[in-house]
């Protein structure tokens, strides 16, 4: 499976660190957390980290969704060279809002872009 970057915050972008529920939501879906296994719960992003975490995707959770407008400018704030999903995802209600149901829609939106990238 491709290296996953998981964006929880834009402003300073910050990654889903090692000790974190939405690293586990990506190991638990099928997927690699570039991220998991550190110590941080979060990571703040430096443009020269991108390449030293040898991310395939972006995937920007996000606690409500987004309309066209807002998700290209959320977009601009990312490198260009990654593709980026965004996902509806709220940390703190993960184990009070089915985290079955949660894990098996990333799961599928995986599969899909892995599936769409071959």
């Amino acid at each position: 499976m491709t290296g996953i970057a998981a964006v929880v915050d834009l402003h300073p972008i910050r990654l889903a660190g090692g000790h974190s529920f939405a690293t586990d939501l990506i190991e638990i879906a099928g997927g690699n957390s570039v991220t998991h296994g550190g110590e941080e719960s979060t990571i703040v992003l430096e443009d020269m980290d991108w390449q030293r975490l040898a991310t395939d995707l972006v995937l920007v959770l996000t606690r409500e969704n987004f309309e066209f407008a807002e998700r290209e400018a959320l977009r601009a704030a990312l490198p260009p060279e990654y593709p980026v999903i965004f996902f509806p995802f709220d940390a703190e209600l993960f184990w009070l809002d089915s985290p079955a149901e949660t894990a098996s829609r990333l799961q599928k939106v995986l599969a899909s872009w892995t599936k769409n990238r071959s």
